[in-house]
């Protein structure tokens, strides 16, 4: 065990928890959306550290719970976000919005999308820029924070895959670090979008 690993994924969880309340006064659905992928993220991380910690017992919830929040975490973060940039457009798109964004999610925890040869977390980063582009036209601060969050999404898994170099910490220290930082600046464009 390592106790660094340990306080990393104690870390994530709790930037997820936090994330979690930024998003918690957010409108209908995209509040929602945004919620899940943070407790899908947070539950992964707890479930890690007590992996880590020695409680072996958790091993096959945390295998069950980083599969889910890689696949239906990473889709209903992009969900929260398009719904946040959607119904700042227009009021009249929410139920249209919220029905076809209930779908993609049951259809991603179904296994029901096509492999693009990508991770579906890689797809969802795809994703969540065009959302953030779309965001400068409702909210510039909602935007920022959206891009921060692509921006560090992507070094914590340049990071994970140890293309980093030498660095003080183990790389996947690094990665939940980094993806602490992601749900933090993701929560901010969640309140930001309101």
């Amino acid at each position: 065990m390592s106790i660094t690993a340990v306080i990393c994924e104690v870390v994530l969880a709790l930037a997820c928890a936090i994330a979690i309340g930024l998003c918690s006064r957010t409108r209908l659905p995209s509040g929602l959306f945004w919620a899940i992928g943070f407790a899908l993220i947070g539950i992964t991380a707890g479930l890690g550290a007590l992996r880590l910690a020695g409680f072996e017992a958790v091993r096959p919830a945390h295998l069950f719970f980083n599969g889910l929040a890689a696949s239906v975490g990473g889709a209903a973060l992009l969900l929260g976000a398009l719904f946040g940039a959607v119904l700042r457009l227009g009021p009249g798109l929410g139920v249209v919005a919220a029905a076809a964004g209930g779908a993609g999610l049951l259809a991603v925890g179904l296994d029901l999308v096509p492999d693009f040869g990508q991770p579906p977390a890689v797809l969802a980063l795809i994703g969540m820029a065009i959302v953030a582009a779309i965001a400068l036209k409702t909210s510039r601060t909602a935007a920022f924070w959206l891009f921060a969050g692509i921006g560090l999404a992507a070094a914590a898994e340049v990071a994970r895959q140890g293309r980093l170099g030498p660095l003080p910490l183990a790389p996947y220290d690094l990665y939940h670090l980094l993806l602490a930082g992601m749900a933090a600046s993701f929560g901010m464009g969640a309140k930001s979008h309101g």
